[in-house]
């Protein structure tokens, strides 16, 4: 799984989201992936994904992006 994908499910699983909830949330985005990759006849390209997501202001990409504070 991706970084991003990772960081969406587990935001959604800590609103208490159930874990079908962020499952299809997940292939809704991977769909829209999919179809401008069928559009522009390209392959995936996770950098650019990314990339386009910080450009956007992506809030998955803030969660990535900001330091992560351990807890004992």
């Amino acid at each position: 799984m991706c970084g991003w994908a990772q960081a969406y499910y587990k935001a959604q699983r800590e609103k208490g989201k159930s874990h079908a909830c962020p499952l299809r949330c997940l292939g809704h985005r991977w769909l829209e992936v999919l179809w401008k990759m069928w559009q522009d006849r390209t392959t995936h390209d996770g950098e650019l994904h990314a990339r386009n997501q910080q450009k956007h202001g992506s809030w998955v990409i803030q969660i990535l992006t900001k330091p992560q504070v351990k807890t004992l």
